[in-house]
């Protein structure tokens, strides 16, 4: 066997299979990252209109630090949007407008462009009403 059967029929497709293993980590290791990026994000919208109360908004809020680790201005919203969930400052809108600005931040670094208007907007349905007299059909007047 020569060296150029030995690197052909050796060592080329042994560093073939090295680099395809490298490429494939990298790629599925970046892929995991956005994927957990948007399911925060995703989590944060979905949620978005009860905010604290859901057990999985909680558990989103507090993945921020890790998923967003390498994004100064995401972490700096979401340091903000906690300095106004403090029982003194709570009831105000500031807490709610800190929330949509970490949503904003957060949505750039995925590559979604939500307007403001897109972020604050969500959907509640309504309960559905008798036809009889009007009322809310939940009511038990």
């Amino acid at each position: 066997m020569t060296r150029i059967d030995i690197v052909e029929k050796i060592i080329i497709p042994l560093v073939a299979a090295f680099v395809g293993a490298i490429l494939a980590f990298i790629y599925q290791n970046r892929f995991q990252k956005r994927q957990d990026k948007k399911w925060v994000l995703a989590t944060l919208m979905a949620y978005r209109h009860l905010g604290v109360t859901s057990e999985d908004f909680v558990k989103a809020l507090n993945m921020i630090d890790i998923i967003f680790h390498d994004n100064k201005q995401v972490k700096e919203k979401l340091r903000k949007y906690f300095n106004y969930t403090s029982y003194d400052v709570y009831s105000g809108g500031q807490r709610v407008e800190a929330f949509f600005e970490l949503i904003s931040a957060m949505s750039k670094e995925i590559g979604y462009n939500l307007s403001m208007s897109e972020i604050k907007d969500f959907y509640v349905p309504l309960p559905p009403k008798n036809e009889k007299d009007g009322k809310d059909s939940g009511s038990h007047e």
